[in-house]
């Protein structure tokens, strides 16, 4: 099992070695979400970059454009399905909500539970994406629920951390703004790289 205190500690000590860099990204990965038709490539792309960033590796402005014509399509197709899953979720939950019943409450309860394994999944997402040769979106996934379930109280914390960086990013916006997806997009690399390096040993 990973360490959650050393995946923090190192993916933290990245991210503010890369200030500089991240910086600017994040203002772009932000308007990019703004326009919506980049804002999942933006994400593939800002990963990636993590990725470079985590592995010692300098990347620029070309980097990133060479990313994103990449990833474009394996983005979208990566959206379509986390809006039909979290879409879905959201509905029920709203609908529900104020159900009475001892069924509505284990229900709601359900949604909620598949809300953070989705979000969990997805935190590791692209990281693994982008260290396999089948980027199949069935073996990505794949790969996801095997690290969850071999890592269930670092995947627990981390899905927990990162989720409440994001609330509060999104409900004060500037640390939005000022990178703090790149900081879960680090972790996410981070915590993959982890899982990687123990199982090869």
């Amino acid at each position: 099992m990973i360490r959650l205190t050393a995946v923090f500690r190192q993916a933290s000590a990245r991210w503010w070695y890369e200030w500089t860099a991240v910086l600017p990204l994040a203002l772009v990965w932000f308007i990019c979400q703004l326009l919506v038709l980049p804002g999942p490539p933006a994400t593939a792309v800002l990963y990636a970059l993590m990725r470079q960033s985590s592995d010692n590796q300098w990347w620029n402005g070309r980097d990133a454009w060479q990313a994103a014509k990449q990833l474009f399509w394996p983005a979208w197709k990566w959206a379509l399905v986390n809006g039909l899953v979290v879409g879905l979720a959201l509905f029920n939950l709203f609908t529900y909500w104020d159900t009475p019943g001892l069924f509505w409450t284990a229900l709601r309860l359900v949604w909620l539970l598949v809300l953070t394994t989705w979000l969990g999944l997805n935190l590791v997402y692209w990281p693994f994406w982008l260290a396999q040769t089948d980027h199949s979106m069935r073996n990505t996934y794949a790969n996801c629920g095997r690290f969850l379930l071999l890592n269930p109280l670092a995947a627990l914390g981390i899905t927990a951390v990162s989720a409440l960086v994001l609330f509060v990013s999104v409900t004060t916006i500037l640390p939005f703004v000022l990178g703090s997806m790149a900081w879960v997009a680090l972790v996410g690399v981070t915590a993959v790289q982890h899982s990687l390096l123990r199982r090869d040993a």
